[in-house]
């Protein structure tokens, strides 16, 4: 459950406060030893106000309560003490998952966003912005490969915000753009194409921006603009065709073929296959 319950408090709003409630919660109770306990939720989530008992009496939940409000009229907490909660549950999550943090990455990633957005400007931003880019990244690969692709589209798009260059911001928006267009958002996907294709050529790397126009094709076709696409893969194709041939090649050609069947070239079509 605990992935479920970070996840969730992840997609909270700023401000937000956590109570912990009972002994089991606040640090696992008489069963921290058993494999399916965790030993404390703060190991997992910033605490504001813990609550004891095995169960908590209702003067102890007034109490928490209480406490709680009036930290909230004092905010008592620091923006610096939210952050360094979530950094420390970010790394816990990272490190303590034996091999399996690729499953709770979207959850890492989210921490270590939040931690940036308390403090855009402190001293250790770049690097936590790097660190940010890199998890964010790695939740779009984890959520494309299960088939959410709105969070993979939404993991790409918030990681190219941050990318350090053209190149890097370029890469990460045809990702984006290719998540996009596969829950059938052609419209961000189509405006993600160009700026990426743009960012290439404005970085010289036609193959990419070839690469890219293949995608952007691929949504004029859905689309119905057959013409349209079959004229830009076909310009791609001027590019790639001297390239090491590979599967994604293999696909765009396989791709060009079928448009050119459909748009009635069947001549154009066999040739294209047959490369392919």
């Amino acid at each position: 459950m605990m992935p479920i319950i970070a996840r969730l408090y992840n997609q909270m709003p700023e401000p937000k406060y956590v109570l912990a409630m009972g002994a089991c919660a606040s640090g696992g109770g008489p069963f921290k030893e058993g494999y399916n306990v965790v030993s404390g939720v703060d190991k997992y989530l910033p605490v504001d106000v813990y609550i004891p008992g095995c169960p908590p009496t209702p003067q102890a939940l007034l109490h928490g309560l209480i406490t709680l409000q009036k930290k909230i009229d004092g905010e008592t907490l620091a923006r610096r003490d939210r952050k360094a909660r979530h950094l420390a549950a970010g790394e816990f999550f990272e490190t303590s998952w034996g091999g399996r943090e690729q499953e709770v990455v979207e959850v890492v990633a989210s921490h270590y966003l939040t931690a940036l957005d308390l403090e855009p400007d402190a001293e250790d931003a770049q690097t936590l912005r790097t660190k940010v880019r890199e998890t964010l990244s790695r939740a779009g690969e984890r959520a494309a490969s299960l088939g959410a692709t709105a969070e993979a589209a939404a993991s790409f798009g918030r990681a190219a915000e941050l990318a350090e260059g053209p190149l890097d911001q370029a890469r990460l928006l045809r990702k984006a753009g290719n998540a996009h267009r596969a829950f059938g958002d052609t419209a961000v996907a189509t405006e993600q194409f160009v700026t990426a294709i743009a960012l290439f050529e404005e970085a010289g790397d036609a193959h990419a921006a070839a690469r890219t126009s293949a995608d952007l094709a691929g949504v004029e076709f859905s689309t119905g603009r057959l013409a349209d696409a079959i004229e830009r893969m076909e310009r791609a194709y001027g590019v790639l065709e001297g390239e090491e041939p590979d599967e994604d090649l293999a696909f765009f050609l396989s791709q060009l073929a079928r448009a050119h069947y459909f748009a009635g070239n069947h001549d154009l079509s066999e040739e294209r296959n047959e490369r392919a």
